[in-house]
This record gives C-alpha cells, sequence and structure tokens, in this order.
C-alpha cells in the first residue's frame, strides 16, 4: 500500500493510518515531516508493524526506541 500526503493521486490510501492497519512492515521513501511523529515505534506498535526500512534514515535518533517496542529498524539512507 502506498501513501504519500504530497501525491494523494498516486496512493491507495487516504490517511497514513489506513496505510498501517494491515501491514507488518513499513518503507520510508520520503522525508515528510508529517511521518516523523505518526512513525514513532509507540503508534507503530499499536499496528503491529514489525519492520521499518527507513531510506532517509530520517527515524535514526530512534532507533533504541524500535528495539524497546520489538520493532526492526533499518536505516540506509540520508536525511
Amino acid at each position: 500500500v502506498r501513501f504519500d500526503p504530497h501525491l494523494s493521486a498516486q496512493s491507495d490510501v487516504a490517511t497514513l493510518e489506513k496505510a498501517l492497519e494491515h501491514a507488518e512492515a513499513v518503507v520510508i521513501a520520503t522525508a515528510h515531516e508529517a511521518f516523523k511523529e505518526l512513525l514513532h515505534p509507540n503508534e507503530l506498535k499499536k499496528y503491529g508493524i514489525k519492520v521499518v526500512v527507513d531510506g532517509r534514515n530520517m527515524l535514526k535518533h530512534l532507533r533504541s526506541d524500535f528495539a524497546e517496542a520489538g520493532i526492526v529498524y533499518q536505516g540506509i539512507g540520508i536525511a
């Protein structure tokens, strides 16, 4: 499922919350400011997310929080 708040025509759902409902993993391809709060480990844990691949490395400061939440975090990009 794709979601981008700035490209609604190319998104499969209207909100990030809808995109997370049946997901097990998240791939971050854009560093939108709106994602920083919504993709916090505590929020993702509520949806049962198990893996985050951060292509922008925008959540690297939360590595320990991801580990504590039991979510595998892999940052691979530059923010």
